[in-house]
């Protein structure tokens, strides 16, 4: 049986590498309360806890941590690699540069905005809010 390898489509649990600049800022936007490590030649430069504002991809706008605010510019970073953390249900994002690596681990205790797990809870949940016999009409 010949393998089919047209579905080049990427599939990551936990842990990968996302090089395409598009899905770097759609994993790392939403991320919220995260901890830090700036690290340039294997040493932490820098380290703290912020929130995860604005992430962009451009060649115009600076990454900038300010008094416990994050604004990333993925196009300052060659890949995103992330990786679970051992004994843990959390996920470490190290985006990549030739100069550092910026790892970001977020903070699961703060419930993201909107949790997807609630939203389908909630979804499910009004199935049962209409009576059997109700047939609303399809338009």
């Amino acid at each position: 049986m010949k393998k089919d390898k047209s579905n080049k489509i990427q599939f990551i649990v936990n842990n990968g590498i996302v090089y395409n600049k598009k899905d770097m800022l759609m994993l790392v936007r939403d991320l919220g309360k995260v901890t830090y490590f700036e690290i340039v030649d294997g040493k932490i430069a820098s380290k703290g806890k912020g929130y995860v504002l604005r992430v962009c991809s451009n060649s115009d706008e600076p990454t900038l941590f300010l008094a416990g605010r994050i604004y990333i510019n993925v196009g300052s970073f060659n890949f995103l690699k992330l990786r679970k953390i051992k004994d843990s249900d959390n996920t470490l994002f190290e985006l990549v540069s030739d100069e550092r690596v910026l790892k970001l681990v977020p903070d699961l205790s703060e419930k993201p905005q909107f949790p997807i797990g609630d939203f389908a809870d909630n979804f499910i949940e009004l199935e049962g809010m209409f009576p059997p016999d109700f047939d609303a009409p399809i338009n």
